[in-house]
């Protein structure tokens, strides 16, 4: 938590729900915080193509929504068609929580670009929640969108300026394997080295751009209010940490 230059994004609470059917509908996700700049799982790599990724709160739950870019004309990979069947071999997001980010347990949720959902704690699909999750396959792109109830995660709604651990994997077979927004080695069940995420209240910001390209990297507010903001460049250390360069 101490480290600054450690991934950490800031949420806003927002006030309508998006409809929750996959397709990124205009205006929907304007008010959420745009996530960018996914690794190669294991490495200090950027994917060349990202993904873009949007965050938001509201009572009702924590929500995502996730588009994955594709060759022209090709559609994502997916056969699983099961409730926790082996829905993260097919092309599909995950999101990973540690509620209080205690280190100590995640909760898994993952949808396939068929819709597919499954579901753990830590790895163990014997653990079964509610929660809401789309997909919509088209030439080109692939997207998904999930509301994750907080009672899925076995807690209450978060007050203001909490904190949680959490990643965002998505697994791309055209994109070189699985991405993953924080830098993590091996397995995605690490949830001391999860990313930071705020519950905030007012405006927020996220890095947008072509991640690749240092002229390419911007900053994107999003709410209304005023919202003091810094950009830090850190590069990833061989073995785990980061320093700002």
């Amino acid at each position: 938590v101490a480290d600054r230059t450690w991934p950490r994004v800031t949420m806003p609470r927002l006030a309508a729900l998006p409809a929750i059917d996959g397709r990124l509908s205009p205006g929907e996700w304007d008010a959420a915080v745009p996530v960018g700049g996914f690794l190669h799982l294991g490495g200090e790599t950027l994917a060349a193509q990202q993904p873009r990724a949007w965050l938001a709160w509201a009572d009702a739950g924590l929500l995502v929504a996730v588009q994955v870019p594709l060759p022209p004309g090709k559609q994502a990979r997916a056969q699983a068609t099961d409730f926790d069947g082996t829905v993260w071999n097919d092309d599909s997001v995950e999101l990973h929580v540690d509620r209080g980010h205690q280190h100590q347990r995640n909760y898994q949720f993952v949808v396939n670009a068929l819709g597919t959902e499954f579901d753990s704690l830590s790895g163990d699909k014997a653990y079964n929640a509610q929660w809401q999750a789309a997909a919509v396959n088209e030439p080109g792109q692939w997207s998904c969108e999930l509301l994750v109830p907080w009672a899925a995660m076995q807690s209450q709604a978060p007050r203001v300026g909490e904190m949680d651990g959490f990643n965002l994997a998505i697994n791309a077979s055209n994109l070189g394997g699985i991405l993953s927004f924080a830098p993590l080695t091996g397995t995605l069940h690490q949830p001391a080295k999860f990313a930071h995420l705020v519950y905030g209240a007012g405006p927020a910001c996220g890095v947008v751009g072509d991640l690749n390209v240092l002229a390419g990297v911007r900053l994107q507010a999003v709410g209304t209010g005023t919202l003091q903001t810094s950009l830090t460049l850190s590069r990833l250390l061989p073995g785990g940490g980061t320093e700002p360069v």
